[in-house]
């Protein structure tokens, strides 16, 4: 019984459904960005493109939901 219940009850959860999944997955994508910050020389253009690209891969997948 437990098993059958739990697929509904974790979809119902907050963090899955509107603005819930919305401000999860931005806090992913920011969270991602900013830990590749440091690593990046933002002064250099090479660090500012490697920078952009990689904030267009962490959003890509999302706009195909």
């Amino acid at each position: 019984m437990f098993l059958a219940a739990w697929p509904s009850s974790l979809l119902k959860a907050w963090p899955l459904n509107g603005w819930g999944l919305f401000w999860t997955i931005a806090a992913c994508m920011s969270a991602a960005v900013a830990l590749a910050m440091p690593r990046a020389d933002l002064a250099n253009p090479l660090g500012v493109s490697s920078m952009i690209q990689l904030s267009v891969r962490v959003a890509f997948p999302w706009l195909f939901l």
